[in-house]
Order: structure tokens, then sequence, then C-alpha cells
């Protein structure tokens, strides 16, 4: 007796996703990337900092 698999949906194989969404993913993955990177970059500058806190204090 042979244990029955479930067909594999078109979508799970390999190589057969929508190219548009792998650019979008990938366009959207880059964007995140980036704006990381600019927020890493502005915790490397220590003036920018205080005046961000000194901004956020001031709305109280």
């Amino acid at each position: 007796m042979r244990a029955s698999r479930s067909p594999k949906r078109p979508e799970a194989q390999a190589g057969t996703r929508d190219p548009m969404l792998r650019k979008r993913q990938t366009v959207l993955t880059l964007l995140a990337l980036a704006a990381l990177g600019g927020v890493f970059v502005l915790y490397t500058r220590p003036d920018f900092l205080l005046q961000l806190s000194n901004q956020i204090w001031a709305c109280f």
C-alpha cells in the first residue's frame, strides 16, 4: 500500500513565482535595508540624536 501524497500547488514549486511579485519583493527589501542603513548612520551622529531628543521633549 502506497501512501498518497497531495499534489503540490504550482505556487509552491521553485521557479514558478510571478516575476512582478519577485521584483516588488526585491524593491521593498532594498528600501527596508536603505531605511535601516539610514537609521544606523544617524545613530552614529550624537549631535543629531541630541537635537531629535530635544525636539521630542519640547512636545511635552
